[in-house]
């Protein structure tokens, strides 16, 4: 089951996605010359260790697999009142451009819809199942990559208004960015396919 969103994000995402396959496909792969740490992270940040985390804040995950499930329990905790505080906690368990894409494109185009509705779902009102692997591999300026499919189910009383179902399906893709698996971006299942067979 699909969750149905609003026509300017499905453009704005497909873009997304585009540009990044371009990059993955066309980047230089000559070894002179000096590449990014992996496609994942163009914008180098200063980290320190694999999996350091700034203070207070949960340690990242370090599996695949608990990566794109606590990015999608999180991405489905949201409360009307407090985008930045949801972006702010989606920030750690995302990838410098799977972070911009949260910023530029999701969280406007989701708060137009939660907040004339008073949009709140809390975490106890989401679990989130690994299903299964999808694809995975080591992308062409280096960073291995999953694509992940998860099952939500959201407390009937919580849906957002454009679910129309309370169980459903989502593909992310996670990568590396420091040694610590982050989420990425979500795909549907026609970019898993493309992706796949690249």
């Amino acid at each position: 089951m699909e969750i149905q969103v609003n026509r300017r994000f499905l453009i704005i995402a497909a873009a997304v996605v585009v540009i990044i396959v371009a990059v993955v496909l066309i980047w230089p792969t000559d070894a002179d010359e000096k590449m990014p740490e992996n496609v994942f992270t163009p914008i180098a940040e200063a980290t320190g260790a694999p999996g350091a985390t700034a203070q207070g804040q949960t340690p990242a995950p370090s599996t695949p697999e608990q990566a794109a499930v606590d990015f999608v329990k999180a991405f489905y905790t949201v409360d009307y009142q407090q985008k930045e505080q949801w972006l702010a906690s989606l920030k750690p368990l995302s990838t410098a451009d799977g972070y911009k894409l949260l910023e530029v494109s999701f969280a406007p185009a989701l708060w137009e819809q939660f907040a004339p509705a008073q949009t709140v779902t809390r975490a106890d009102q989401v679990q989130v199942t690994d299903k299964e692997l999808l694809a995975e591999g080591v992308s062409k300026i280096g960073g291995p990559y999953q694509i992940r499919r998860v099952e939500v189910a959201v407390a009937p009383e919580a849906l957002w208004p454009t679910m129309k179902t309370s169980t459903f399906t989502a593909n992310a893709l996670v990568g590396q960015e420091g040694g610590v698996w982050k989420f990425a971006m979500f795909m549907n299942d026609e970019q898993v396919a493309q992706f796949a067979s690249k």
